[in-house]
């Protein structure tokens, strides 16, 4: 059997009573926050906010929610190019999902769907706080996380896939040594690495995981409606991949591209937009392809901004 979650990969780091929240960009402040989940977990992040505040007439308070992949947290190099993209002009909220960051509860590979349920509970906590959600942001994992999201709701127009993975149907095969699945054949679980800021936390692999995470189907992204009836926009979808991914293949870039609201009947062309990175790896480790995912996002986002909050106001 399995070691017991609460054994080995429940995180025991309590956040404390004032979060830590990276070093703000210039024109931004950041504020900690926090989300308690119905099953006791504790959800943290932190807001950028324009510095000083622009006072709204209409008390419209609009938002980018950036989510990071696996193994993955707010305070990474990938997800902190995200924000600085965002900087100073448009408000957002990095998320650390459970068991990542300063977050507490547990991070699994076939934790898919559980992630799923915190980002639409976290949306749900953040509407009641008067923001409106117009963007979605998500790397790798968060990627397909984002898209799915897009595909059950209607309610986001903005949203932003940086190297997502197409097909889930095989782990990459580096990814886990012959002797690792040895193990899952001989006892059902293997230790497959160990992380967090001290290497303190183990991340076990089961075969459930695995069942699970290949069970995963991105051609529902077919189902996004990016243009209602009337011709006028409900989702705009940009994919941002590196062509050096050596994680993701810059395939599943143009697997994407090819199915994104296919069953939209009314979709244009600019409504999902493909941006390649030449010599960008995964996560957009050094600067000049750091500086491109950033240009990238920032045109864009640019660009659709202002129908993006139109949308949003006419829900």
């Amino acid at each position: 059997m399995p070691p017991a979650l609460t054994e080995i990969d429940q995180c025991t780091y309590v956040p404390p009573a004032v979060l830590p929240v990276p070093i703000a960009e210039p024109g931004t402040r950041n504020e900690a926050v926090s989300f308690a989940m119905p099953d006791g977990e504790i959800l943290t992040g932190h807001f950028t906010l324009p510095d000083p505040v622009t006072d709204a007439s209409d008390n419209f308070k609009p938002l980018v929610v950036i989510c990071h992949g696996m193994l993955n947290h707010r305070f990474s190099k990938v997800i902190r190019n995200l924000s600085r993209a965002l900087c100073p002009e448009y408000p957002h909220l990095c998320l650390d999902f459970p068991g990542m960051g300063t977050s507490t509860g547990i991070t699994r590979y076939g934790n898919f769907n559980d992630e799923y349920v915190c980002l639409k509970y976290v949306l749900a906590q953040l509407r009641k706080q008067g923001y409106t959600i117009v963007g979605l942001i998500g790397h790798s994992k968060a990627g397909s996380l984002v898209l799915t999201y897009a595909t059950h709701h209607n309610d986001i127009p903005l949203i932003i896939n940086v190297s997502a993975r197409y097909d889930h149907t095989q782990a990459p095969s580096f990814r886990f040594k012959p002797e690792h699945m040895q193990l899952l054949q001989e006892q059902g679980w293997f230790e497959w690495l160990k992380y967090g800021k001290e290497k303190e936390r183990t991340f076990i692999v089961r075969e459930e995981d695995l069942r699970v995470r290949s069970a995963i189907d991105m051609s529902i992204v077919r189902d996004i409606v990016l243009r209602n009836d009337q011709g006028a926009v409900v989702t705009k979808v940009l994919t941002v991949h590196g062509d050096q991914d050596s994680i993701v293949p810059v395939k599943s870039a143009w697997d994407f591209h090819h199915h994104v609201g296919k069953n939209s009947k009314l979709r244009q062309d600019d409504d999902h937009q493909i941006v390649i990175i030449p010599e960008g790896d995964h996560s957009f480790l050094t600067e000049p392809e750091a500086k491109l995912l950033r240009q990238a996002v920032r045109e864009w986002v640019d660009k659709h901004w202002e129908i993006g909050t139109q949308v949003v106001r006419d829900i």
